[in-house]
């Protein structure tokens, strides 16, 4: 019995660190735990007290094939995917809660105390388990996990580096360093793997939750579907980094007072690219906006642009177009909301200058200058295709790697379609992502830029009056 095993273990660790004295007192131990009355509810219960754990844990001894909890180890470092409060692990509010780690460890037991693995399976297993616990953090409370934990795990799952222990890029990095890292900085799982992966932490959620939990939270985790490859697919829009992003708030027309030849001076040249920085909105979707698009919610304390196609003339790509997106507060302050209220009322146009026919390419007259003369001004390479899309890709960029966003939360505010059918679940009930939650998100963009020299109130009295 792996119990016995271990408890053997443990008179062993003493004997050869010269103590028969404490040898001895572990024999008698041992004989007093395989008579303890826990032992016949089963191993989750007794594991409950952590007696055993507790005890087996002194010399080091790993229970169950899982890696102890000493320190230093990456073990000890605060969950990489989930967020839990200091409050949570502390010792006083662990007295009758099991970890995600407890549960683990009784789901290996039991797997490998039933013999229906074989040894390659067992070692397969406990390698996944290591890396499973180590992400979800060994002392994170199980009842407390939710829906969105699971599926924040699997976000994770999908990013977690391939041979982890091998690569000199990450093999001294703890997971936290590693997914602060570019994803195109080291290699991911292949799809299969991650999916085998993500097979392991739902069959030990799918072991605690009818134990430990009074929810199913795994009820609509599902893997993510593997995208299938296109022939002849185009190059994806650059990334933009902080040299370029500084290149286009420095472009004359926000940093200069002298008007140029040949330059129809609009109100779209100066908002346009600022709301595609800092909402991911598509040109079209900006173009396209009214007075009315923009609205004030008491409720969640913020003002947001409403994306939609009730409109004669309007499109929207998709149906996952239709969105809230909060406006940022670095709009707010530059006076977007004095520019709108200038505007008209209700149904009139926000950029009335620009006939746009429904595609975002440069068939308008924002879309001619922004391709024709401000990207050659500011330096950015048609080659490499840093377009206007590439705002959008910067902003979705940003929201995941440096405000550590996770894709269902991005695709709330971009309007991108869910990554699976699960993920659809999430916006009912107590799972549905707040407006005041998307504005949350979006306030912990990051470019590192300096907006100083930018003012509508400037550019107005220069080039409009």
């Amino acid at each position: 019995m792996a119990l016995e095993y271990h408890l053997d273990r443990v008179i062993q660790a003493w004997s050869h660190l010269g103590s028969r004295e404490l040898a001895e007192k572990f024999a008698q131990e041992r004989i007093r735990i395989k008579q303890h009355p826990v032992l016949s509810i089963g191993y989750h219960e007794a594991i409950k007290g952590n007696h055993i754990r507790n005890m087996l844990m002194t010399v080091g001894v790993e229970p169950f094939g899982l890696p102890a909890i000493h320190s230093g180890s990456a073990f000890s470092e605060q969950p990489v995917a989930l967020k839990v409060e200091q409050s949570v692990l502390s010792s006083q509010n662990r007295s009758n809660q099991i970890s995600f780690r407890e549960v683990a460890e009784a789901y290996l037991f039991e797997k490998e105390s039933s013999g229906e693995w074989t040894d390659r399976t067992l070692k397969n297993r406990k390698a996944k388990l290591r890396n499973i616990v180590e992400l979800v953090g060994a002392e994170t409370i199980f009842e407390r996990m939710t829906t969105k934990d699971v599926f924040k795990v699997r976000d994770f799952i999908y990013r977690f580096p391939k041979n982890r222990t091998k690569m000199p890029n990450v093999r001294d990095k703890t997971l936290s360093q590693v997914f602060q890292m570019s994803l195109d900085a080291y290699e991911v799982l292949d799809h299969q793997t991650a999916n085998n992966m993500l097979g392991v932490f739902k069959d030990i959620c799918a072991y605690g939750i009818p134990r430990f939990h009074t929810d199913d939270i795994i009820a609509s985790l599902k893997p993510r579907q593997k995208a299938k490859a296109r022939r002849g697919r185009k190059r994806s829009f650059a990334t933009l980094n902080k040299e370029k992003l500084q290149a286009l708030l420095s472009a004359h027309h926000y940093t200069s007072v002298d008007k140029r030849i040949r330059v129809n001076y609009t109100p779209d040249k100066f908002w346009v690219p600022l709301i595609g920085m800092f909402s991911g909105a598509r040109v079209g979707e900006i173009l396209q906006l009214r007075v009315c698009d923009v609205v004030e919610s008491v409720a969640h304390g913020c003002w947001y642009f409403d994306l939609n196609d009730e409109h004669e003339g309007k499109r929207l790509k998709t149906d996952n177009s239709r969105r809230w997106v909060p406006i940022h507060s670095s709009l707010l302050k530059l006076g977007f909301l004095e520019f709108m209220t200038s505007r008209g009322e209700g149904d009139d146009k926000l950029f009335k200058e620009v006939t746009y026919s429904g595609q975002d390419d440069d068939t308008n007259s924002f879309g001619k200058w922004f391709e024709r003369t401000l990207r050659k001004e500011i330096g950015w390479s048609a080659a490499r295709k840093e377009t206007f899309h590439s705002l959008r890709h910067t902003f979705v960029d940003n929201l995941r790697r440096t405000a550590g966003l996770h894709d269902w939360e991005i695709a709330s505010v971009v309007g991108h379609l869910p990554s699976d059918e699960g993920l659809t679940t999430l916006g009912y009930g107590s799972h549905r992502i707040e407006l005041s939650d998307k504005k949350a998100y979006i306030e912990q963009l990051n470019y590192g830029v300096d907006l100083a020299a930018l003012s509508w109130e400037r550019y107005r009295r220069c080039f409009l009056d």
